[in-house]
């Protein structure tokens, strides 16, 4: 594994170490209600995709039990264009 592909995971276990600690005593009535909160954790989400886009496919390989793909793929849904307005 590389240096970059260690920073890269680093950054994904702290994205995820903050999305548990904000919502772990959240109740599901208030992140529906809460439109800043429902941003973080979006945001944070999101950039735990990102950074799984940015592994490389040698530590990928290496690391094949993790859902890579899975990951990847809520980036994508999280990170949705807004539709032009017309």
């Amino acid at each position: 594994m590389t240096d970059k592909d260690r920073a890269l995971i680093a950054r994904m276990l702290d994205f995820s170490r903050r999305i548990q600690r904000r919502i772990s005593s959240v109740s599901l009535d208030k992140f529906l209600t809460d439109i800043d909160l429902q941003d973080m954790i979006l945001y944070a989400v999101g950039h735990v995709g990102e950074n799984a886009n940015l592994v490389s496919d040698d530590t990928k390989e290496a690391h094949s039990d993790i859902l890579w793909h899975a990951v990847i793929g809520i980036r994508n849904r999280v990170f949705i264009p807004m539709p032009t307005l017309t």
